[in-house]
């Protein structure tokens, strides 16, 4: 972990978590993939790209970091083990056996990595297509990748991959074998004359750019003289389209468009974090509810989700103190039905008092205490009022009252999340709230280190470190919370 180059020393006694494990071999398949085009393949700089990728940060930013963060930060530690995992001898072999096309050709029961290679390296031999076929189809990608090093130094192919940095951006593109004329272009990322990691993964995709289309894509993406981390990851995106999507994304002009389809969401946290689809419009929608005048959570919740979560501001709908009342709730829900769709997140947030399965609204004049039929609402009252919201594709509900996890059995339901997290937990996810007691940093919501905050996450890290643990519950009765996020919120690492 210190150097990058060795696999943790750590003895791994749990089960990582199967997003940062995902993570990791989708990493590993994508930049082996990108590796075997230049026809060889350095292991140590797969692991690092990898690595990069999981979490979010240059190489040398990583490097930046004091050894004591290194050793003892779970979040790095973790995805450097999840990345050295999916490179193991038992990852490729579980690759091979579910590998159809190749199975019927050997069986891989060898346990080191030269004999799998070897066998491989024949194979390509007697049935290239098979063999062709297959490494383009495996998941993890470490079979593809060390492979490409066993195949291409047996054939003595030439040149190591670079490292990240170490050498001028015109230097490195012409090597990669783009045109002068377009290596030109390039001349404001040698402003520093070294090449940082975001730079090079720019350079590497322009190169697999049809000649005819790297102008357009150097135009578009140095329109500010510079590669931004954000753009980094968005190439990490465009190279994961088929070849023909890539083309026609250059040809509309959105080659460095992070949000292609306007819906606030960058492009990269919806295709591999958020799984939702990056060109159809995702609306988000949001009932922020506190009855308490005062309070100051949901006005800072209602602002966290327009000026960080990038909701549209005629999206969230804020009822706090005197406007909490029954019939403006109502009124708010009937509105959001109307606009809704099933490629759509609805979040309602409740805050206020409730008892004996009820809910109590502020009555509009500052009093909200005290249930009635004139301002309170059975839990099971309230599900019926948001079943015109069941077509919306998600929601997200939060309680916080007295009603205990009454609330969270009462509006469980498909596609629904609900939990009895206070508002000023989901503030606390973001650093936007007052600290009290055990109130962690807003990083360590992030449990599988891809620099956003899951609903699943924000459950876990919220009942650790409340002052009573475990007091919070959730239903997920399909199973949504774990890739359910609000918005492409990062956390800071």
């Amino acid at each position: 972990m210190r150097h990058l180059s060795k696999p943790s020393n750590r003895i791994v006694t749990y089960r990582l978590d199967e997003n940062v494990q995902r993570r990791a071999s989708q990493a590993v398949s994508m930049y082996a993939k990108e590796m075997l085009k230049s026809g060889s393949v350095n292991e140590e700089a797969l692991a690092e790209k990898a690595f990069s990728h999981v979490v979010g940060k240059s190489i040398d930013d990583i490097r930046k970091l004091p050894i004591e963060e290194l050793d003892l930060n779970p979040k790095l530690n973790d995805a450097w083990e999840a990345v050295h995992q999916a490179m193991q001898p038992s990852a490729i072999n579980y690759q091979l056996e579910n590998t159809p096309l190749l199975s019927e050709h050997f069986r891989p029961d060898y346990k080191d990595k030269e004999g799998l290679f070897t066998r491989l390296a024949n194979c390509i031999h007697e049935h290239p297509v098979a063999a062709g076929i297959a490494l383009t189809c495996i998941t993890f990608g470490a079979t593809a990748a060390a492979f490409g090093a066993h195949y291409c130094s047996t054939n003595q192919a030439s040149s190591q991959h670079p490292e990240d940095g170490g050498q001028p951006v015109f230097d490195y593109a012409t090597q990669k074998g783009i045109t002068s004329e377009v290596v030109k272009h390039l001349s404001p990322l040698d402003a520093d004359g070294v090449m940082d990691g975001d730079e090079k993964a720019f350079v590497d995709y322009l190169s697999t750019v049809t000649p005819s289309l790297q102008y357009k894509v150097v135009e578009d993406f140095l329109a500010e003289g510079t590669i931004s981390h954000n753009e980094g990851h968005h190439v990490c995106f465009l190279e994961s389209l088929p070849q023909a999507e890539q083309e026609q994304i250059i040809k509309d002009g959105n080659s460095a468009n992070l949000d292609i389809d306007g819906d606030g969401m960058d492009s990269y946290f919806e295709h591999f974090v958020n799984k939702t689809p990056y060109n159809v419009y995702n609306g988000r929608y949001a009932l922020v509810l506190e009855t308490t005048p005062g309070r100051g959570a949901g006005d800072t919740l209602a602002s966290f989700l327009v000026d960080e979560q990038k909701f549209e501001p005629g999206n969230v709908i804020k009822l706090c103190g005197n406007n909490a009342t029954k019939d403006n709730f109502i009124q708010a829900i009937e509105e959001v039905s109307q606009k809704a769709t099933e490629n759509d997140m609805v979040y309602i947030s409740f805050d206020g008092h409730g008892g004996r399965g009820a809910f109590c609204f502020n009555d509009g004049e500052g009093n909200n205490q005290g249930i009635s039929r004139d301002n309170g609402l059975l839990w099971t009252e309230i599900n019926d009022y948001l079943e015109p919201l069941n077509k919306a594709g998600k929601m997200l509900i939060t309680t916080f009252s007295c009603a205990g996890d009454a609330p969270v059995s009462a509006l469980s339901g498909p596609r629904r999340v609900v939990s009895d997290i206070p508002q000023y937990w989901v503030n606390n996810s973001a650093g936007l709230y007052e600290k009290v007691d055990k109130t962690p940093e807003a990083k360590l919501f992030d449990l599988d280190g891809n620099g956003y905050v899951s609903i699943n996450e924000l459950f876990k890290t919220s009942n650790k470190y409340s002052v009573d643990p475990d007091q919070f519950s959730i239903a997920d009765k399909s199973g949504i919370a774990p890739d359910l996020y609000l918005g492409d919120f990062e956390v800071d690492a």
